[in-house]
């Protein structure tokens, strides 16, 4: 039996990479970041300050387009939001 239900999460204003958070979080950090959220059923993970709003696709891996014609890789089968100055952080301390 499948049960819908609904989840609210607000987003802050800023700059933020949208994709897979796969490609984003350095693979030391990848067990932490699924267990944070317990593997997304719940929407938002973290590792560290870094915070992750994610959920599963339709399709699992593949590539997914939005409606201005973008393509998302999907490796993970997830797609979310990561805010960009945090991620630009992460990249400087540890290469992905």
């Amino acid at each position: 039996m499948l049960t819908l239900t609904s989840k609210s999460v607000v987003v802050p204003k800023g700059a933020y990479i949208l994709g897979d958070p796969c490609y984003v979080v350095p693979n030391a950090d990848w067990g932490a970041l699924l267990a944070s959220c317990n593997y997304f059923n719940e929407p938002v993970g973290s590792v560290g300050d870094f915070k992750v709003l994610a959920f599963g696709t339709k399709w699992g891996d593949g590539c997914y387009p939005d409606n201005k014609g973008n393509k998302y890789g999907v490796d993970a089968g997830l797609i979310g939001l990561g805010l960009l100055i945090t991620l630009r952080m992460i990249v400087m301390v540890q290469p992905l």
